[in-house]
């Protein structure tokens, strides 16, 4: 039986707890107390960014921002990446609290907040790691949040302010309302859109008008690789993600608007994508959502989000109460199936109809964890991640 000194062991490529047996001893609330650092964007130029990490010697940043392209170009996620790989940080960016997910408080909730915060502390303890977020008073920001969830796990945080200097977060610190009611606001704005009765913007004629049309035409079209897009991601998640937001483009690059110019242009883009596409567009046509979901059944409690992990190397479905399952490390996870599959590695078996890309994550992990040992600052990868849609739709067999 793997113990907790084995689930330790990994080379800081991909997910972390993407293993059941790992997801049973590394929770942050079974791990060693750490000290993570949070530093907020604010309105810093590069320069002083990382003359602040430099200062504490930050060598690992997770970068939590919702909206991570909105803002300064040199804080935007592909940018930072460039940045931190040539300071020799490494950085991921992880977005959590996004609007899709009801805000922060429930996305920590959530299997894809709670592996991420493991594998936040599973760094803490080896280098100085550090968190980021958007605004420059932590206070008024989302990291205010994920800073008390690992103050009640046992760990320790220290806000890094502009000036460089260091405050420790309290553990009685009180939630401001706009993060604690941002569930229920959330929810709200959601059932009033599917009702139809909340109210969009009007465009302006003058947005509309032909010269801005004229001289939007004139402006050259945007160009979107779609295969250099799926390359950048590190994980099966981000695969998923992205797949999901080019077939969205794909669908959307059959209108009028686009064939004359006015929409992205998309590159190489593969069958998958294709067929993700067709499918998000009979969906819509049968009334549904482009996922599929029947619009009167979204509501709580309903199916699990597009962003979660349940089935996918999650635990168990972001159940809180995860300790009664993991009292032992003879208890395996439920719904997880313990069988071997033909090169050794524990497979979960696949759910009938299922296209959340668990079975894809789990042979994604026996790939990475078969290859050779990597460099500290993981590399760029050079050929495309297994296809999430085309995984999960084959037999739980681990067969290729």
């Amino acid at each position: 039986m793997i113990d907790a000194e084995d689930a330790e062991n990994w080379d800081g490529r991909g997910d972390l707890m993407v293993r059941e047996w790992r997801r049973l001893h590394l929770h942050i609330e079974q791990q060693d107390p750490s000290t993570c650092y949070a530093l907020g964007c604010g309105s810093m130029t590069e320069r002083s960014f990382f003359e602040l990490l430099s200062l504490h010697s930050i060598r690992v940043l997770y970068d939590f921002r919702s909206d991570g392209e909105q803002g300064p170009s040199h804080f935007k996620p592909s940018h930072l990446e460039g940045a931190c790989k040539r300071h020799s940080v490494h950085y991921r960016f992880a977005p959590l609290g996004r609007e899709g997910a009801y805000g922060i408080l429930k996305h920590l909730k959530e299997d894809e907040g709670r592996n991420l915060l493991a594998e936040l502390v599973w760094w803490a303890r080896r280098k100085r790691t550090a968190f980021l977020g958007k605004e420059e008073d932590w206070r008024q920001d989302h990291r205010a949040a994920i800073a008390s969830r690992l103050a009640v796990a046992g760990h320790g945080v220290k806000h890094v302010s502009a000036d460089g200097a260091l405050e420790d977060h309290s553990h009685d610190f009180e939630m401001p309302d706009f993060i604690a009611g941002e569930e229920v606001r959330l929810r709200r704005l959601e059932k009033q859109r599917l009702a139809g009765d909340l109210v969009r913007p009007t465009k302006s004629a003058t947005s509309r008008s032909t010269e801005v049309v004229a001289q939007r035409l004139t402006q050259p079209q945007k160009v979107i690789d779609a295969a250099a897009e799926l390359r950048k991601a590190n994980t099966q998640a981000e695969l998923c993600r992205i797949q999901r937001r080019l077939a969205d483009a794909e669908r959307r690059s059959a209108s009028s608007d686009a064939k004359a110019g006015l929409g992205p242009k998309l590159l190489h883009v593969n069958k998958w994508v294709k067929a993700q596409a067709e499918e998000q567009r009979e969906n819509l046509a049968a009334g549904k959502t482009k996922d599929g979901e029947d619009k009167d059944k979204l509501a709580a409690g309903g199916p699990a989000p597009s962003y979660s992990w349940t089935g996918s190397g999650g635990t168990c479905g972001g159940n809180p109460d995860f300790l009664a399952a993991a009292s032992s490390s003879d208890v395996v996870a439920p719904g997880c199936d313990s069988s071997l599959s033909h090169d050794g590695g524990s497979v979960r078996q696949a759910s009938p109809g299922r296209t959340d890309g668990g079975l894809a994550t789990e042979t994604l992990a026996a790939v990475q964890e078969s290859m050779p040992e990597a460099p500290e600052i993981p590399e760029p990868l050079h050929e495309p991640l297994l296809n999430c849609r085309r995984w999960a739709k084959r037999s739980g067999n681990g067969a290729a």
